[in-house]
């Protein structure tokens, strides 16, 4: 009998190569946005997803967490509560991306549909993919 998390890995498995052969015709290329970091941002794939999932935290948080991601997706909520925050949604699930209250102003021109890559570090999962440090690097429509 097949485990909750390796069914939800299967279910991930089979959306991850759904959305690949979609984003083959992808024309950014990660290594040529402009960052202020030195350090090659990662991208949330199955990698990511399985070892978070199906495997020991404890080595994945060594492995993942304070590391820079780009995350890539489209926008489902502008919020401010504690913090500014921008829920994306990827295309392996949900995350929110914590911005400086300093960028309150750019983040209140962003709106729900558009796509977005945000240059963030990974804070860890609690009840979401959560990162912080966030900077917008490029926003499209959804058009």
């Amino acid at each position: 009998m097949k485990t909750k998390h390796q069914i939800l890995l299967y279910i991930f498995g089979i959306a991850l190569l759904a959305t690949s052969c979609v984003n083959n015709q992808r024309t950014e290329n990660t290594q040529s946005i402009e960052s202020n970091s030195q350090e090659p941002a990662l991208e949330i794939d199955r990698d990511f997803l399985e070892a978070y999932l199906g495997g020991n935290k404890l080595a994945a948080d060594k492995k993942y967490k304070d590391k820079r991601f780009f995350v890539r997706g489209m926008i489902t909520e502008v919020t401010n509560l504690y913090e500014p925050i921008v829920k994306v949604q990827t295309e392996l699930g949900s995350v929110e991306c914590v911005f400086d209250k300093s960028q309150i102003d750019e983040l209140a021109n962003l709106t729900p549909g558009q796509r977005v890559v945000i240059d963030c570090i990974f804070s860890g999962i609690i009840m979401t993919v959560r990162f912080h440090n966030c900077k917008i690097v490029k926003v499209t429509s959804n058009e």
